[in-house]
């Protein structure tokens, strides 16, 4: 189970990287 937590977070991290990523509009909400 804690592995599995590890997952998760590690993909919630990098789901995060992402969106730092994309260029964001004026309003601050990513598109789509």
């Amino acid at each position: 189970m804690a592995d599995y937590h590890e997952d998760v977070k590690r993909r919630l991290e990098d789901a995060g990287r992402t969106l730092m990523m994309l260029p964001m509009p004026k309003d601050g909400v990513p598109a789509g």
